[in-house]
């Protein structure tokens, strides 16, 4: 008697030991309306067996859900970086683009520092010059090579500074960063060259077909000129057609007059060709 008396004891201390345990897991106000018995798990409204008991199957549906939250918020943020990565990059690129457009070829530092030029440009292009000397600095702007052709100057490829206009051009053949060789403008400029010409030979017009006088062409411009040194242009080549003459044996279907035309058939005094019903104008009055 005295073990069973025991025994239940010991059980009603566990069961009043595990109360507050099971409270911790999220203890809300009771509502027993209506005597419905309500469980400590929050935002639970499981009925259970006795009041305050711990509901197992809302907890872990509450858990289920708070990791998939995590997990759906972890995805979005990661996202987020993604995307302002892919941005960040897109921006430097385009940065780096118009960068080299407004200055596709940057010299060094070409002068020590205060040795100035005469008119207080420094052609220099780094950072640290612009911080220093703000109203002095310039950029080297390139100009590419353009080959000369028969009708145009071409140039070899050289550098104009942006501050004071000025003209250079790279030491040797490898890059100078530290001492660009400064040129005039006319040195920069290639001549033009020689016209390739081809002589044509004159050719004779005849009755129905043109002729040329004698030219020369150039396969490169296509320019036409009056002889071999391509110095004297000529706008018209073409020698007319002459056109039929009408021979003595003309016979005429009717004869023309003074005020009216007439049709001949003959052949032509010049090559020989027999022309048909040709029309022929009135020959006018003659007082």
């Amino acid at each position: 008697m005295k073990k069973r008396l025991f025994a239940i004891m010991l059980a009603l201390a566990l069961v009043l030991a595990a109360v507050p345990a099971l409270a911790e897991e999220g203890a809300v106000e009771q509502d027993n309306t209506a005597g419905k018995k309500i469980c400590t798990t929050e935002g639970c409204s499981n009925e259970v067996t006795n009041e305050g008991d711990f509901c197992a199957d809302c907890a872990a549906k509450k858990a289920e859900e708070a990791a998939r939250k995590a997990a759906e918020e972890e995805a979005a943020k990661k996202a987020a970086e993604e995307e302002a990565a892919r941005k960040a990059a897109e921006e430097q690129k385009i940065t780096e683009e118009e960068t080299a457009k407004k200055s596709p070829r940057l010299f060094g530092e070409v002068n020590p520092v205060g040795a100035k030029t005469d008119n207080k440009c420094y052609h220099n292009h780094t950072a640290a010059w612009a911080s220093t000397h703000p109203e002095v600095q310039g950029t080297m702007e390139e100009h590419p090579a353009v080959a000369a052709t028969c009708t145009s100057e071409g140039n070899i490829k050289y550098y104009t500074c942006n501050n004071c206009g000025r003209y250079f051009v790279e030491n040797g053949n490898t890059i100078d960063k530290i001492d660009p060789k400064e040129v005039t403008a006319a040195e920069v400029k290639t001549q033009k060259t020689n016209h390739n010409l081809a002589k044509n030979e004159k050719k004779a017009a005849t009755c129905t077909e043109d002729g040329n006088i004698e030219y020369y062409e150039c396969s490169v411009c296509e320019g036409k000129f009056a002889d071999s040194t391509g110095m004297h242009p000529v706008d018209n080549i073409v020698i007319p057609a002459l056109g039929h003459t009408i021979s003595g044996d003309a016979t005429y279907k009717p004869r023309p007059t003074c005020t009216k035309a007439g049709i001949a058939t003959y052949n032509c005094g010049r090559c020989g060709d027999l022309q048909e019903n040709v029309n022929v104008p009135a020959m006018g009055h003659d007082y």
